[in-house]
């Protein structure tokens, strides 16, 4: 009786779902290297602040009808993000962010009546009630 117990114990720890996420994958390290050069040169952000920050999502497309994970990074203090928006032709939703030490994960749905292709921007607010704008930062395609 008493390896049953122990083995039904350990039956919720194999049944239940997970999803694993993993930015170092090899297309991101291949990104990183071209990102690290747009970092230098300012060209991924327009400020509205005195704010110098950079910031990117990866990844930085998204299929219409699609809720996807997806890793916002930049130069600036994750825990000071107070909330994100998305502004564009595709009417995208940011269901949820969750920030972490080296980045912020971003749910975002493409699931509404309403959404369309094309590029989006990113609008960033701080707690402090600064703001940022990272334009083109999504583009929304079709799905194949």
């Amino acid at each position: 009786m008493k390896p049953l117990l122990t083995l039904l114990a350990f039956v919720p720890l194999f049944t239940t779902g997970c999803i694993v996420y993993d930015s170092k994958t090899p297309s991101n390290l291949e990104r990183d290297t071209a990102e690290e050069n747009t970092r230098e040169t300012g060209t991924n952000l327009t400020t509205e602040t005195a704010n110098d920050a950079l910031a990117w999502l990866t990844p930085d497309s998204a299929v219409i009808g699609s809720v996807e994970i997806y890793s916002l990074q930049g130069d600036f203090d994750y825990s000071s993000v107070e909330s994100l928006s998305l502004d564009g032709p595709s009417n995208a939703d940011v269901v949820t962010m969750t920030p972490r030490e080296d980045e912020i994960l971003v749910v975002i749905g493409l699931d509404g009546k309403d959404v369309a292709l094309g590029e989006n921007d990113m609008t960033i607010n701080f707690v402090d009630g600064s703001a940022f704008i990272v334009p083109s930062v999504l583009t929304v395609v079709a799905p194949k």
